[in-house]
């Protein structure tokens, strides 16, 4: 999740800074939408993959 969130953040950034005017690249976006994404993996993710796999265990 954590190299996922960073590798299309660091995307995300660099097309805004290309394609956007007035915008540029802003490190600090692509560290804090990662560690938001970590945070909220860590919060349900984890709760939800195990929901998911148990039901499927179960058919």
């Amino acid at each position: 999740v954590l190299l996922l969130t960073a590798g299309v953040m660091l995307l995300v950034e660099l097309a805004q800074g290309a394609l956007v005017t007035g915008r540029a690249f802003d490190v600090d976006d692509v560290i804090l939408n990662t560690v938001g994404a970590l945070a909220g993996y860590l919060l349900l993710g984890r709760r939800m993959s195990r929901a998911v796999h148990a039901r499927r265990a179960r058919t």
